[in-house]
């Protein structure tokens, strides 16, 4: 593995960017409102404890949705 050069943040940026573009790959980001966030604590795919920590709701969310999309590898 060779060693990259230091990267500015704005050229690491684009540098993601691309490499998501030539894979066909989208960046999302979204905002949860607190009822969404309430929900996912109802349906246990987020623990109350949890619920202001941006990682684990991203986590959760992303839970719920691979289980929307591909629900056989869930079954």
């Amino acid at each position: 593995m060779t060693a990259e050069p230091h990267l500015s943040p704005g050229a690491a940026r684009m540098r993601r960017h691309r490499e998501r573009m030539k894979s066909g790959r989208i960046f999302v980001r979204f905002e949860m409102n607190p009822a969404a966030v309430d929900r996912l604590i109802e349906l246990r795919w987020l623990k109350p404890e949890e619920r202001d920590d941006p990682i684990a709701v991203t986590n959760a969310f992303l839970k719920l949705g691979g289980k929307a999309l591909w629900p056989e590898q869930w079954a």
